[in-house]
């Protein structure tokens, strides 16, 4: 239903061995399910190009950042990420500072493009 990265980031750091967008073909959908019934993974193509990005920024994350990192690519603010991860406002500021830095990127909007 959610076809964002920071949704698939979560749904792969909860253990999920594949994802697929619910506008997907039939026959993409029973490639992907194929895949993980055999013990593969699967993940579109369109997201590999973006997981290799994020497997550069990643092992940089700290776990809340790495939290903080994909309620941001969910489209969430500081009060909301605040809120859901139970951390003071100034912390996530900071988590966001940091990870605008290391992604090269100026603000939310910027951001959300680069792992659209």
């Amino acid at each position: 239903m959610f076809d964002t990265i920071g949704f698939k980031l979560q749904a792969k750091d909860t253990g999920a061995e594949g994802f697929i967008s619910k506008a997907s073909s039939d026959d993409e959908l029973i490639k992907c399910l194929n895949l993980v019934k055999n013990g593969g993974n699967y993940f579109e193509e369109s997201d590999i190009s973006i997981q290799k990005e994020l497997d550069s920024i990643i092992p940089f994350l700290k776990t809340n950042e790495k939290k903080v990192f994909e309620l941001i690519l969910q489209g969430k603010n500081n009060e909301q990420i605040s809120e859901e991860l139970f951390l003071g406002l100034h912390t996530v500021e900071n988590y966001v500072s940091y990870i605008f830095n290391i992604t090269n990127c100026k603000n939310r909007k910027q951001l959300i493009e680069k792992f659209k």
